[in-house]
């Protein structure tokens, strides 16, 4: 059976291990609201929603692994986080997926975005960051209600 819970310290070690093994930014536990599934008790994936500062946030470090792939984990940790961000009536909320994911999160209400210009700063730098350290096409995304 599927579950989610927030993270606590104890399960950094884990999450950031798993970040680690694909090549994402590690976790900042103080600066992120952070999400597990678990299968069965087990821990199965992770998301999180980074605080850029100036009501804007990052989601990101949607990792699900292999074994439970198939369970819905990722459609449900997405899910969760989206309504943890409309809870906290954060007014921008960013996602910069592989482009062969962008239908996915289409349907989470996220819409690509055509214009850079009113971006936070934080959120490009990663962006370029991401466009040159994956081989994958990478795009930038906001969540609209």
């Amino acid at each position: 059976m599927l579950t989610l819970r927030a993270a606590r310290e104890e399960d950094m070690p884990w999450v950031n291990e798993q970040y680690r093994e694909v090549g994402f930014a590690e976790s900042d536990y103080g600066n992120e609201i952070i999400v597990l599934a678990e299968w069965n008790g087990e821990k199965a994936g992770v998301g999180r929603l980074v605080n850029m500062g100036q009501d804007t946030y990052e989601m990101g470090g949607i990792y699900v692994q292999e074994r439970f792939r198939g369970k819905q984990a990722a459609n449900a940790i997405v899910g969760l986080l989206v309504e943890e961000a409309g809870r906290r009536g954060v007014p921008h909320v960013y996602c910069i997926p592989f482009a062969h994911l962008e239908s996915f999160y289409s349907r989470f209400g996220y819409k690509r975005v055509e214009d850079e210009s009113d971006v936070h700063p934080g959120v490009l730098k990663k962006y370029q960051w991401c466009r040159t350290e994956y081989p994958q096409e990478t795009i930038l995304m906001k969540l609209i209600p």
